[in-house]
């Protein structure tokens, strides 16, 4: 029984094709060290609220959503961060966390803020400014 050889133009498009399947997972395995600039996202809690327990089982929970999303290649590309803001169960410390964030270039939303009173206080100030927000309340008579 004879075997076949491959010809010189087969092994060039065998050796390219395995090339590119190579780059490819390469590509897919590396893309998180590679990601260009990043996103912020401002996670609002309330320490008054929540036991320092409580606390660190929000920020691991969050730390793992964060690290899949980044390991699939973050958002556009981007690797995306948190920044933790404490607004201490008050209106007025919520106001204060938020202005001194919302002007961050690279912040795309807020997410927390579990207080209608205290929301309703944010949302004064990022919803001119367009920024999303996302939180478990209703800032309208049409869900209250």
């Amino acid at each position: 029984m004879r075997t076949k050889l491959l010809s010189t133009k087969q092994t060039i498009v065998l050796i390219a094709g395995l090339l590119l399947v190579l780059y490819l997972v390469f590509q897919h395995f590396t893309s998180y060290n590679r990601l260009r600039g990043h996103y912020t996202i401002g996670v609002i809690l309330n320490t008054i609220e929540l036991t320092p327990g409580d606390t660190d089982v929000v920020k691991l929970i969050i730390s793992k959503k964060l690290e899949q999303i980044n390991r699939q290649g973050g958002v556009q590309g981007r690797e995306l961060r948190v920044k933790y803001l404490d607004d201490k169960g008050s209106s007025k410390t919520a106001r204060q966390v938020v202005r001194e964030t919302m002007h961050d270039k690279h912040l795309i939303g807020y997410v927390g803020c579990w207080s209608s009173t205290r929301s309703k206080a944010i949302s004064e100030l990022i919803g001119p400014a367009r920024i999303p927000f996302v939180g478990g309340f209703a800032l309208t008579p049409l869900f209250s």
